[in-house]
């Protein structure tokens, strides 16, 4: 407690498959490991769901990394993994969207994302690119058609486009793709901490209080 900020840095895991099995209510399923480090400059998290579904019955599982980075100054950098329906795919089935964001209080921001899997044939990997407002409205969005194997430069077709990317804030006017691999690694040259360590299991709970 107190006025002063507190800095540090630490691990955490959640183990939702024990969980369930005492409490029923609990739908999720996996594991979700975490690091964490705070410092002067902005906080650093790392996330690493295992097997991870928030609902088994309707979500399949997903392994992957998961990061961001929050400065003091209201820039926010974020990379993620997800399951869900994209706009423009042909049904409501779910893609896999491996997720690069970037997002600046005041100004805007932009997302890259890699689309694969659903509604995009197996031999494709959508790149789809969206930038918005201030206001948070979208003010530019390309979607490009790769082959599966590395999305990037000339080995790509654009399918769509809705307005011009000279409405991106500046700064957010080129391409940043997240590794296409969900579980690959990816350092942030922004990052004020370094990184963080994320367990590769769940943390064993100790108890270091002192005897009175």
């Amino acid at each position: 407690m107190g006025e002063v900020a507190r800095r540090g840095i630490g691990v955490a895991g959640f183990d939702l498959d024990a969980l369930g099995a005492v409490d029923p209510t609990m739908v999720a399923r996996g594991k979700l490991l975490a690091g964490f480090a705070h410092g002067e400059l902005g906080t650093t998290v790392g996330y690493a769901p295992k097997d991870f579904t928030r609902d088994p019955e309707s979500k399949a599982g997903v392994d992957a990394l998961i990061q961001e980075v929050h400065l003091a100054n209201e820039v926010n950098r974020l990379r993620l993994a997800y399951r869900g329906d994209v706009a423009g795919t042909a049904s409501d089935a779910e893609e896999l969207v491996l997720a690069r964001v970037r997002h600046t209080r005041g100004r805007g921001g932009r997302s890259d994302a890699i689309v694969t899997g659903g509604d995009v044939p197996g031999t494709e990997a959508w790149v789809v690119s969206q930038c918005w407002s201030a206001g948070l409205e979208q003010v530019y969005r390309i979607v490009r058609v790769c082959p599966d194997d590395g999305p990037g430069g000339d080995r790509c077709t654009v399918q769509s486009t809705e307005g011009d990317s000279s409405a991106c804030a500046a700064g957010f006017r080129t391409l940043e793709l997240p590794p296409s691999d969900a579980n690959e690694p990816m350092a942030d040259s922004e990052d004020p901490n370094g990184g963080v360590e994320i367990p590769d299991s769940t943390p064993e709970v100790g108890n270091d209080i002192a005897d009175e």
